[in-house]
């Protein structure tokens, strides 16, 4: 009722699931609100955030996602990395997420889209740029915009964010996430471009500016 049309929900940190998120997907997707998932990574070598991605993939298997499986890199450990190290764990991560079937995403701010990670070896991914102002002032391409905090009835304050493409006609179009082969509700779709983001048609209830919380 507050408006709010999908949900980006911590999945898990590191390797660990998040103690609530069988709840919250489970109760988002009872009440017709499009779900995707992140997994806030603790890693610093490539077989941990191999590890991490694995271990999401078991975590949201019972489920069909409409939105993406995205890797959130900003943790102070992972600071300390060279760029190179950084970006080689967000392609590792993404690669496995892509190769079970999912759509991949990775989360982080513009500072360190700018100065920690190598930018163009990751552009081939969505990114889902964090950057709380007035307005968004990455150069890069950005599927949603996190854009700051909001108070919503019946949730609390959250992280809220616009998404700039129907990731739920992309993934199912494209036979991701599990859609069609778990019973989860799935709201009428057509097939626009995947390559710009357009506003759906009226009959999907989607379009650009929509806002999600994370």
């Amino acid at each position: 009722n507050s408006g709010i049309s999908f949900a980006i929900l911590r999945g898990a940190y590191g390797t660990s699931t998040d103690t609530k998120f069988a709840e919250h997907i489970k109760g988002a997707q009872a009440h017709g609100i499009d779900v995707g998932v992140y997994v806030y990574s603790i890693a610093s070598t490539i077989a941990e955030a191999e590890k991490e991605a694995e271990h999401i993939l078991n975590v949201i298997k019972p489920y069909s996602l409409t939105y993406p499986v995205v890797y959130d890199i900003e943790d102070e450990k992972q600071a300390g990395l060279d760029k190179d190290t950084r970006t080689k764990l967000c392609i590792a991560f993404c690669e496995k997420i892509e190769n079970a079937g999912y759509y991949a995403m990775i989360y982080a701010n513009k500072y360190w889209l700018e100065t920690k990670l190598d930018y163009e070896k990751l552009k081939v991914y969505d990114i889902w740029l964090a950057q709380w102002a007035s307005k968004a002032t990455w150069t890069g391409n950005y599927g949603i915009w996190q854009q700051g905090q909001q108070y919503v009835d019946g949730i609390g304050n959250c992280d809220v964010n616009i998404a700039y493409k129907d990731y739920p006609t992309i993934i199912k179009n494209a036979g991701l996430n599990n859609i069609g082969k778990i019973d989860t509700p799935i709201p009428p779709v057509t097939n626009p471009s995947t390559n710009t983001p357009a506003n759906p048609p009226a009959s999907s209830g989607y379009k650009i500016g929509d806002l999600g919380n994370l």
